[in-house]
């Protein structure tokens, strides 16, 4: 009993390390928030109230496609396509 008990303590600190090590390695998030501009397949763009546009690749998203004029918070990650070094 007392031998379960402890390889029951092991893994769930095993996990827990696990779990942090992974959540440290995941991409920041960011929030904009705005009204959008224009939608279409692939973009939408959306103007905060400081002017400032912002364009966002909407590829694979399969969540509701907001409308032009909808005030709508997008919750991004930076993501590297590509490094070209010189």
């Amino acid at each position: 009993m007392h031998r379960r008990l402890t390889v029951a303590a092991i893994l769930v600190v095993a996990l827990l390390a696990a779990a942090s090590l992974g959540y440290a390695a995941a991409a920041n998030k960011y929030q904009f928030t705005g009204n959008v501009k224009t939608v279409d397949a692939s973009t939408l763009v959306v103007e905060n109230t400081k002017g400032e546009v912002w364009q966002f690749s909407t590829d694979g998203f399969a969540g509701a496609k907001p409308k032009a004029g909808d005030k709508v918070t997008v919750h991004y990650r930076m993501i590297v396509i590509s490094i070209d070094a010189k």
